[in-house]
């Protein structure tokens, strides 16, 4: 049997936030001898956040919180244990496995046109819009330490002759380690929520089940929103994804024929006397 898990804890439910949260985690980690657990998915601001690693280290903190919600009269559970997975996703127990994925990814992605990145791609990684420049590339190796990066930079004048290929390192590197790293959809989801330089009209989740736009849904409510864009789910909206709405028939106008000479000054002559009754 594996001996990893992962669970949702809402700290919202306990009175927390996400630095209490972080600071935990953390000291869970730091306090064993060899397991440890993360933070590796950032869902809904002080509401979702999965923790991954050991299971011994993830009961632990589960009997922290639940004994957290007795004391502050909880009205829902603050931890929920994810059926079914037993690997470490988006931490760094998994970053033995980098180099093998970088390599599928080196087969796979050919060299394309930057533009297709630039300004349009937003990474998991560092949540941040793709760009070309040797600040970007500083800022991924930040959080990696990718060696691929590290050569990168330090000869980057050779590399910026070459935006495409630049362009697919870069790429490769944030996937590769997108892998064994935590996915911050917070951050994600307020470039287009809340950056002028980056809104959208329409979010289109591609998925069997409407999981990311829901969560979207919860942070347009939460965050200062530019303009609001329109959230759906492929498979569950697709009348609104192909705008595919039932036509609006409008009625013709009633038309009435002109009252008489002698009608108007009956109705005229009956509010008179309404006024008068009311006073």
């Amino acid at each position: 049997r594996s001996p990893f898990g992962m669970v949702v804890i809402r700290p919202s439910a306990i009175g927390w936030t996400q630095a209490n949260l972080e600071e935990r985690v953390e000291g869970l980690t730091r306090s064993s001898k060899g397991e440890a657990i993360y933070v590796v998915n950032y869902n809904i601001e002080g509401s979702q956040y999965s923790i991954t690693g050991h299971l011994s280290m993830l009961k632990k903190l589960q009997t922290e919180i639940k004994d957290i919600e007795v004391k502050v009269g909880a009205t829902k559970s603050a931890c929920i244990w994810v059926e079914g997975v037993d690997v470490p996703f988006h931490s760094p127990l998994l970053r033995d496995g980098v180099e093998a994925f970088r390599k599928t990814l080196q087969h796979t992605i050919s060299e394309f046109h930057p533009e297709f990145l630039v300004d349009r791609y937003v990474p998991n990684l560092n949540a941040e819009p793709f760009r070309l420049d040797k600040d970007y590339a500083q800022s991924i190796f930040n959080l990696t330490e990718s060696p691929v990066l590290k050569d990168v930079i330090k000869n980057w004048s050779e590399h910026e002759k070459n935006p495409g290929e630049l362009s697919r390192i870069l790429l490769i590197e944030l996937l590769a380690y997108q892998f064994a790293s935590p996915v911050r959809w917070i951050q994600t989801q307020k470039v287009f929520l809340t950056n002028p330089k980056y809104l959208v009209d329409r979010v289109i989740e591609i998925g069997p089940s409407p999981v990311l736009s829901n969560m979207m849904k919860a942070t347009a409510g939460k965050v200062s929103v530019v303009v609001a864009p329109e959230i759906h789910q492929f498979d569950t909206e697709r009348d609104a994804v192909f705008y595919r709405y039932e036509p609006v028939i409008e009625e013709a106008p009633v038309t009435t024929p002109a009252a008489s000479a002698d009608q108007k000054a009956q109705t005229v002559s009956f509010l008179s006397k309404k006024r008068l009754c009311d006073f």
